[in-house]
């Protein structure tokens, strides 16, 4: 708990009076969570006990299928393998004692996780067999917002294609149906306000609008939440674009932090740090090599290929840069050591000639005193 405080003050420091040297202190913080990720992990496994039991010993069906979908949810960003075996068997449990409404949400939740696996052709499929019109409100929602994060990792693995684009244009048609979807009473959560960010950035990168959305969903949502995470992404994507890289990293670092907290193994904040320090300053490299490592091994825990993939790209060049580093620092210790070894020779030997001009001198002095 001390140590979330603690993370927590030196994100909502003024950048105003963030100079240089608090660059350091604001990576202190990745350090800090990386140091302590076995201990988040214990939190969130333990929160995936108490989901599991309470799922077990659920009084009916409807109930346990309430659980069985929170549990499919905790894993969705934390652990592939075992957010799709929740989801099948929501999905076994829906069909058998037929549920229609956790019938259409497994169904959801499998083209979720394929998206995200890196399944794209196969989530597409599954959400063109569903009718969004046939469903209530929020699950009309969730299908629409499914839809579009499908097109946004497609078009993250199309990057630089020719299909890019319209990966891009399918993700745009889906955001403007889910926001459309919104009535008057839900324009004032914080989900609305996130995807409002989302939707105005898609329109122009640089709209003042994205960073007011994006400020309002990171204010309203606790550090600890997928939300705050996301939405202090978009404040660093923003930041990016019009050339504020102070900003930029600060919110990198803030969004990499609540992924820490929230467990999020399906993440891109802290890889996109790693590469921004790395590339702003090479003397960073031991650093950004350790980010990325972290980041490479949270893709492979969730079994991420997309992210996996991503990080293949700039793992070599980082880890590169930072043996070259370790082989220059190495140099410069052996340069330092052979002349520091040197300098103990010369010290010495003009200790040997100088204790030997004092013994003849005293030899030569009591041969004289002798002869007097």
């Amino acid at each position: 708990m001390k140590l979330l405080i603690y993370l927590l003050l030196l994100l909502t420091m003024p950048l105003a009076a963030q100079g240089k040297t608090d660059e350091k202190t604001l990576l202190d913080c990745i350090d800090k969570m990386i140091e302590n990720d076995q201990y988040y992990q214990g939190i969130k496994e333990k929160e995936l006990k108490h989901l599991k039991r309470q799922a077990y010993e659920a009084e009916d069906d409807q109930t346990r299928l309430l659980f069985l979908d929170s549990i499919y949810h905790a894993y969705s960003t934390y652990r592939y393998d075992s957010a799709y075996a929740y989801m099948k068997q929501g999905l076994e449990l829906a069909e058998k004692c037929h549920n229609t409404y956790y019938i259409l949400r497994n169904q959801i939740n499998r083209a979720s996780i394929l998206s995200v696996r890196g399944f794209y052709g196969k989530a597409e499929s599954l959400l063109q067999s569903l009718n969004p019109d046939e469903m209530p409100y929020q699950l009309k929602q969730y299908y629409y917002f499914t839809y579009a994060w499908l097109y946004n990792y497609w078009e993250s693995y199309a990057k630089n294609s020719d299909y890019a684009e319209e990966f891009r244009a399918q993700k745009k048609h889906y955001m403007t149906l889910l926001i459309q979807s919104f009535n008057e009473n839900n324009k004032h959560n914080v989900f609305y306000q996130y995807l409002m960010g989302e939707y105005a950035y898609l329109h122009n990168p640089t709209s003042k609008e994205s960073l007011n959305y994006y400020l309002k969903a990171l204010k309203m949502s606790p550090a600890k939440s997928r939300i705050h995470a996301m939405s202090a992404y978009g404040i660093a994507r923003y930041y990016k674009h019009i050339g504020k890289f102070d900003h930029y990293e600060k919110y990198l670092v803030e969004a990499s932090v609540s992924d820490g907290l929230c467990q999020l193994k399906e993440t891109i904040a802290l890889q996109k740090l790693a590469y921004y320090i790395f590339k702003k300053d090479a003397s960073n490299s031991k650093r950004a090599a350790k980010f990325i490592q972290h980041t490479m091994e949270d893709a492979q825990f969730f079994n991420n290929q997309l992210r996996m993939m991503e990080i293949s790209n700039i793992l070599p060049v980082i880890a590169s840069a930072n043996q070259q580093a370790a082989e220059r620092s190495r140099t410069r210790f052996l340069w330092g050591f052979i002349g520091v070894s040197m300098a103990l020779v010369i010290i010495l030997i003009l200790s040997f000639v100088n204790n030997r001009q004092k013994n003849r001198l005293k030899k030569n002095k009591a041969e004289i005193e002798e002869q007097k």
